[in-house]
């Protein structure tokens, strides 16, 4: 826990949760907070520009979820069943879908938040394979093997490398 005086920017909301992206003075950033974690708050008696670099459209614009940081190509291929489900909607304003055979799809994303993004590509199981970056699939690798050796317990499971 740490105090923090803050100029606040905007409230944004994701997935049911508010943020207040705000200048952060003990940082020298501009930073998101999860109002849901903040005890308490107090208005000072002072106003505030907001810092010249911080732009309320590029703040998040390659943000996968509400993760900034180095945008990055990603492309992820996802087998039919899942296919149906992402022609449905956007997951991101870069998204790009390209048809494959068999009715699997690729999606290319010029992103940022490799957390997020593979917590996403886990959550389709065997329907989605991370093609690129090689950050994206060993990130979902770590996630499938921590979720296998959950899951596995008084299991006998085989794994195969697949070169």
């Amino acid at each position: 826990m740490s105090r923090r005086t803050v100029d606040p920017y905007r409230i944004y909301t994701h997935a049911g949760t508010l943020y207040v992206i705000a200048y952060c003075h003990t940082r020298r950033d501009v930073l998101l907070f999860v109002v849901d974690r903040i005890r308490s708050a107090k208005a000072l008696d002072k106003t505030f520009e907001p810092v010249a670099s911080y732009n309320p459209t590029d703040y998040l614009a390659t943000a996968f979820g509400m993760s900034r940081g180095k945008p990055f190509t990603a492309r992820i291929r996802f087998e039919r069943r899942a296919a149906r489900y992402l022609r449905e909607r956007s997951y991101h304003p870069s998204q790009t879908i390209r048809d494959l055979k068999g009715g699997a799809i690729e999606v290319s994303l010029e992103v940022s938040g490799l957390d997020q993004l593979s917590a996403w590509v886990a959550s389709f199981g065997g329907d989605a394979t991370a093609i690129e970056p090689p950050k994206l699939r060993r990130a979902v690798l770590a996630r499938a093997k921590g979720t296998l050796s959950k899951h596995s317990r008084g299991v006998v499971v085989g794994i195969g490398t697949g070169g």
